[in-house]
């Protein structure tokens, strides 16, 4: 599958490009678990993909990763620095969704503590 995206990557085709409900390729493989594809995808670094929202129900990549208990896919899309603190259309942040796996929701409560504590302490300096 990586080698598919890859090919329509080298002849042009944009990662921008959303479906119908406003789905990324970064979205739906999200939501599925495919840790390689999260990495390919996220190869390019860009910031503005990481935080695209759906339409249906204003979920990021890491909405839908934690939605689905995805351990790994979150941790890629958290250490590429997709935002903690962005809420869907329901007011919910990553950790919210991912409620019923107490793991998952440590992980990302806590990486939202230390982001938000890092931004404080930068914009003191």
């Amino acid at each position: 599958i990586s080698n598919s995206l890859s090919e329509c990557v080298r002849r042009g085709v944009s990662l921008l490009v959303r479906d119908s409900r406003g789905c990324s390729a970064l979205h739906v493989s999200a939501q599925k678990g495919h840790a390689e594809l999260l990495g390919f995808i996220l190869q390019p670094g860009s910031k503005v993909l990481l935080d695209l929202t759906d339409r249906e129900k204003g979920d990021t990549a890491l909405h839908k990763a934690a939605s689905e208990k995805h351990h790994a896919a979150c941790r890629l899309l958290v250490g590429a620095g997709a935002s903690l603190e962005k809420t869907n259309f329901q007011g919910k942040t990553p950790a919210d969704v991912a409620k019923g796996d107490s793991e998952l929701v440590t992980f990302l409560s806590t990486k939202q503590h230390t982001s938000t504590t890092q931004e404080d302490l930068e914009t003191a300096v």
